[in-house]
């Protein structure tokens, strides 16, 4: 899915050139009270310069990180950056998994682009006075399900771990989002057929775990189904940083204060995993530079379909 919003609420006040422009690119996490998820955000933003430099920059003056919230900088601290250096426009890639609430609600509110009330109370001042404050045009690009990274980097965590292909099951844990169900499950379906083309294990199924809150009423009841059709069970992470097995060891505990599991179900799940033969990946998508290859891709794109006029 391909989604571009673009922004002109300050068009006539462009320069003469039209969109021969000073552009700058902004790579959008959600951010997290974890310094340690919050540097791998950070170090892709450096892979991107490196990048970026290696080709005399592209279309692009200069290339910056920004989250959405739990860590500075924000979007709107590194949107007056752009600002007061003279940008004239800022090319934004959401760096998520897949389109999101976060990614096509949040995103464009904190940037002035959408209004909402629900959104505006969450995130407090990060929102109130952008449009009064800024004049840049804003293309906000799509997240990385639009290619093919988190096919690419899943595979290889399975590919870590797996030991013997015809006797393994993969499974994958994911976020999803209800309001955006099935382009995450034509995401994960995706990607279970690209893994099980390339490793020739021939199970493979995913669970919607959140941040994994509901990790024992979805997670778990997957893995036992993986184990009843295969001896051995590979668990991958579609997660930006965040790998499985800490989610697993965060929430595969009973009384982990989810909500999402009846009190019964945490103490049934507290050892369901005992005697089953499962392994978890110890990381997400990142780290992986080819996320810094496909951000600067898109991004290039996106300036090309604009100019173009495509």
């Amino acid at each position: 899915m391909r989604v571009v919003v673009v922004f002109l609420a300050c068009l006539f006040s462009l320069p003469s050139g039209g969109l021969a422009m000073d552009t700058g690119l902004m790579i959008v996490a959600h951010g997290a009270p974890s310094p340690e998820w919050n540097r791998a955000i950070f170090e892709v933003g450096k892979q991107v310069e490196s990048l970026r430099s290696q080709y005399q920059g592209g279309s692009f003056r200069g290339a910056k990180v920004a989250m959405l919230e739990f860590a500075k900088p924000n979007v709107p601290e590194v949107m007056a950056e752009f600002e007061a250096e003279g940008y004239g426009r800022v090319i934004v890639i959401p760096l998520f998994i897949a389109p999101s609430g976060h990614s096509h609600v949040d995103l464009p509110a904190v940037l002035g682009l959408y209004s909402d009330e629900d959104v505006q109370e969450e995130f407090g001042g990060e929102v109130a006075g952008r449009l009064g404050r800024g004049c840049l045009p804003v293309i906000v690009g799509p997240t990385l399900a639009s290619g093919n990274v988190p096919a690419l980097a899943v595979c290889d965590q399975v590919r870590e771990l797996s030991t013997s292909p015809d006797s393994e099951a993969v499974v994958i844990l994911a976020h999803g989002d209800h309001g955006m169900g099935p382009v995450w499950e034509g995401l994960c379906r995706e990607v279970c057929a690209y893994v099980c083309g390339k490793t020739g294990i021939t199970w493979c199924d995913w669970a919607f775990v959140e941040m994994g809150q509901a990790y024992l009423a979805e997670g778990i009841p997957t893995i036992l189904r993986a184990s009843e059709a295969r001896p051995r069970v590979l668990v991958a992470s579609l997660y930006v940083a965040t790998g499985a097995d800490r989610i697993a060891e965060r929430w595969g505990k009973a009384g982990g204060g989810s909500g999402k599991a009846p009190r019964g179900m945490m103490a049934a799940f507290a050892n369901a995993l005992e005697g089953v033969d499962v392994q978890f990946s110890s990381r997400g998508v990142l780290p992986d530079e080819r996320v810094a290859g496909w951000i600067l891709e898109e991004a290039e794109a996106i300036v090309e379909r604009v100019e173009g006029g495509h």
